[in-house]
């Protein structure tokens, strides 16, 4: 099963059609926005601070079911969707829109990772110009694709032994810590790139201008 969710923040919402999903969740105005412009849509999460009582009004009447919060929790609205999406065990949860002018709001979406990574979902994060992701150890094929940049980045400590082949920059049994900015900005050469290492969490940012 794929979930997708959907925030609040700008994006270009084409792409979501590169992302089919069995369940759509929009959160807050972000539920109102695929109202409004006719994409799926099954559940509606948060506080709906950021909409109008008419627009508000609008989703109760289309039928979606609603889950609506206090303003003042303990969990952002983003959170609260993606514990519900991870009681459904599905195999990937795509976020959308949670990559906006508030970079508190981002940095809170990226610690979400936490609560992915001892469970068998994997999480994508996706605007117009990236995709963030987290990999676990092991090996690797990456595709080159229209992201034209590749970063890594120690997720919590450090990664063990990281190894990269087929890359603009290569490295043996390289040890990344979680200051380290060695490993921004690296390109895939040819088709495919092959990353291996051996402990610790990869946080994975592909990217384009």
């Amino acid at each position: 099963m794929i979930i997708n969710i959907v925030a609040g923040s700008d994006f270009n919402y084409q792409i979501l059609k590169l992302h089919p999903a069995d369940i759509t969740i929009g959160v807050d105005y972000g539920a109102y926005q695929l109202l409004e412009r006719k994409l799926s849509l099954d559940y509606a999460f948060g506080d709906f601070d950021s909409i109008s009582e008419e627009k508000l009004e609008k989703l109760i009447i289309s039928g979606v079911k609603i889950n609506q919060y206090q303003s003042e929790k303990d969990n952002t609205d983003t959170e609260l969707a993606l514990s519900f999406a991870l009681s459904l065990n599905p195999e990937v949860i795509n976020l959308f829109g949670v990559t906006g002018k508030r970079l508190d709001h981002f940095l809170s979406v990226i610690y979400l990772f936490n609560k992915v990574i001892e469970t068998n979902s994997k999480m994508y994060i996706y605007d117009d110009y990236n995709k963030i992701y987290l990999l676990k150890p092991g090996k690797y094929k990456i595709m080159k694709s229209a992201y034209h940049y590749i970063s890594f980045f120690a997720y919590h400590n450090e990664v063990n032994n990281l190894t990269l082949r087929n890359f603009k920059y290569e490295l043996t049994n390289h040890f990344l810590n979680n200051h380290d900015s060695l490993c921004i900005s690296n390109e895939i050469i040819g088709l495919t790139g092959v990353l291996e290492f051996e402990q610790g969490v990869l946080l994975i940012v592909e990217s384009r201008d």
